[in-house]
């Protein structure tokens, strides 16, 4: 019995080693751990190249400019037009003769220039018979006619040309020169004072438009130029006085109804300008369209200011620049 143990004993070891080859566990060890070592380079490579996309990508977000915005920048109101001078036809002889010469009309808005420091040589003639700043009651008209009308109508006429060439100096030295020739004309005055205030000389053009006024109290164009003097002078109260003087013998005088409601807009008197610009409207004018839209605008009335911008878009004959302005606001209202 003990042979046969030990013989038993023998062949246990034989047959657990018979159960699986040693050569074929070695394989299967290798063949393992190569493929782990696969694995783990790729996870690697993976890793390695997610944390170089993000990189690039954080250093492209740093650097990359940022995006342009377009900037919406709040457009300006409308600005009025400066105070309008007025220089009607002189007189029924000339009138033929000034038509030829292009001479702006009474209604017509004039830009007033820049001040210049030259003054005619004849400025201190015209100054001779200036009358006082105080206007007489109602002194009789003087009509006494000059020893030779040809040549007040020469010097006329050639104002009215040098006028239309914009040389101001030329024309203000030939309505002098026409002026003393006719010292009682007071149509001549007025377009000495007119021509005055297109180059600067307010104080001048006050004392001209004064003069006139002395001989024709109710001439309603002397009476308009000499409020323009006023407000350019600082005389505030003064020339809206006067605007509103002309407005009350002429109603429907478009340049005493503009002058008066700017002036009445500068001193922030907004319901009576408003009211003003709207009686200018009423009769056709532009700029009582546009004024009426830039108070409306101001009082913060979006509504109303659209309203009369596209009324006076539908305007007939009012001009391609305040149409224009008009339809500038309209863009910006509506955004």
């Amino acid at each position: 019995m003990s042979i046969l143990a030990n013989l038993l004993k023998k062949t246990e070891p034989n047959q657990a080693k018979a159960e699986i080859p040693p050569g074929v566990l070695q394989a299967v060890s290798s063949s393992n751990t190569g493929g782990d070592r696969r694995r783990y380079y790729l996870i690697g490579g993976i890793a390695v190249a997610a944390i170089a996309v993000g990189a690039l990508l954080g250093i492209y977000l740093n650097t990359r400019p940022a995006p342009v915005r377009p900037v919406v920048r709040p457009q300006p109101l409308p600005q009025a037009e400066p105070l309008v001078a007025v220089q009607p036809p002189l007189s029924s002889t000339t009138q033929s003769q000034v038509v030829a010469a292009s001479a702006p009309a009474a209604d017509q808005t004039v830009q007033k220039p820049v001040r210049s420091a030259a003054r005619p040589v004849r400025v201190a003639q015209a100054m001779k018979r200036s009358a006082p700043s105080e206007q007489p009651a109602s002194p009789p008209e003087r009509a006494a006619a000059p020893k030779d009308r040809s040549i007040v109508d020469a010097h006329l006429f050639a104002a009215r040309n040098a006028e239309a060439r914009r040389d101001y100096l030329t024309a203000l030295n030939q309505y002098q020169k026409a002026l003393e020739a006719d010292p009682d004309n007071y149509r001549i005055m007025n377009n000495v004072a007119s021509t005055m205030l297109r180059l600067g000389m307010d104080a001048e053009a006050l004392q001209v438009a004064n003069r006139a006024l002395s001989t024709k109290p109710d001439y309603v164009s002397a009476i308009i130029n000499a409020g323009i003097a006023h407000g350019n002078l600082g005389h505030a109260a003064a020339s809206r006085g006067m605007f509103t003087k002309a407005v009350t013998l002429d109603p429907s005088n478009r340049s005493a109804l503009y002058n008066l409601a700017l002036s009445q807009e500068r001193a922030g008197t907004l319901d009576d300008a408003l009211k003003t610009y709207r009686r200018l409207a009423e009769g056709g004018d532009a700029q009582g369209y546009l004024g009426q839209g830039r108070l409306y605008e101001q009082q913060g009335n979006k509504r109303e200011a659209l309203k009369v911008y596209r009324e006076l878009t539908a305007l007939p004959d009012s001009g391609q620049r305040p149409k224009d302005l008009a339809r500038e606001r309209i863009k910006m209202l509506d955004q």
